[in-house]
Formats: C-alpha cells, structure tokens, sequence
C-alpha cells in the first residue's frame, strides 16, 4: 500500500481543515456517535467514547488516507461520503544534475488528470432499490428451450458429484452429453 505523498497530504489536510466541525461535533452528540464504531475496519481507527473535534478530525483523516492509499474511487464511512479522483501523471522531461553525470538526473511529470477529492457529510440518506419480477414468458421460452436448460443443470452437477467422487470415466461421458447438446442448440 503506497504511502501519501505530500501532494495527497496537503489535499487531506485542505480537506480537513474546510470543514464546520462544530457542526459536525453537534451532529455526533445528538446522535450519539462514538468514534471508530462503524462496520468497516481501518488501521489507526480504534472505538473510542471520547468525542471532541479533534477525535472525529483524526478518524475522518484516517479514512481519507485510506481512500487515498488504495486508491479507492467512492466509500461511505458512516455519514461521509468520500469521492477520490487520483490524478495520473506523465513523465515528459529528463533533467540532469548541474554536474553532468547521468547517475543523477531527474525525471519531472506534469498532471494529466488533477488528483480530487470530494468529502460530504450527510445527516441522512435512504437507498431504496426496486426488485424487477420478469415472467418467464416475457422470454418467449418454449417448453423444450426450459427442459434443455433443466437438463444442463442437472448434468453439470452429475458432473460436478463424478470428478468429486474421482470417477472420472462417468464425468468424461457426461462432458461428451453436455457438448452434444451445446451444438444441438447450436
């Protein structure tokens, strides 16, 4: 796992530092957050009852380093939402030491893409995800399109049960069938 760099640094730290923590203070006492309490796990983070600015400060600068460092592009981490865009970078000029030797010459990148990152608290958000219930007949699967796909499933764990019992000769014959029907429905 790379370590920051001390442009990704000064990101976190401009990141940290614009935020209303006073705000953000009153929020966790009303609610009564604990620090280091929710489902994901990251290194650094320990549950804690002591609740001050500084505490939510150093567990939010916690897991934008982890954003940071594994380069992950969205994460929820209770009520923040963390959005890292990593910026890429190409090299474009080789430049050698006031003193000629090649030993020490230096390569400069400029950005492609400015790295980002995105950081929002949000008191409260609801998911709801629709369940799509298709008919089989939406499909307009005949009758002998479902029993082959029957048949396949129920050979493919024949199979499966042969080469876990080591008999190999009846899987072989198995695999044959199962190719058969493949060019079949071919």
């Amino acid at each position: 796992m790379p370590k920051l760099t001390e442009v990704d640094k000064k990101i976190v730290d401009s990141a940290i530092t614009a935020i209303d923590w006073e705000q953000i203070l009153k929020f966790y006492k009303i609610l009564n957050k604990k620090i280091g309490s929710e489902q994901i796990k990251i290194k650094g983070i320990k549950k804690s009852d002591r609740l001050s600015e500084e505490t939510i400060k150093e567990e939010l600068g916690k897991v934008l380093e982890y954003v940071i460092e594994n380069d992950i592009p969205e994460m929820n981490y209770g009520h923040w939402v963390i959005m890292w865009i990593n910026g890429e970078w190409e090299s474009i000029q080789t430049i050698e030491s006031d003193n000629g030797e090649d030993d020490e010459s230096e390569e400069i990148g400029i950005p492609i893409i400015e790295s980002k990152l995105q950081v929002y608290f949000v008191a409260q958000s609801v998911t709801v995800k629709d369940e799509i219930d298709i008919p089989l007949e939406f499909f307009d699967l005949d009758d002998s399109v479902l029993e082959d796909v029957r048949l396949k499933e129920v050979l493919d764990k024949k199979m499966n049960e042969s080469i876990t019992k080591e008999d190999y000769a009846l899987a072989g014959k198995i695999r044959d069938l199962l190719e058969e029907l493949k060019k079949e429905n071919k």
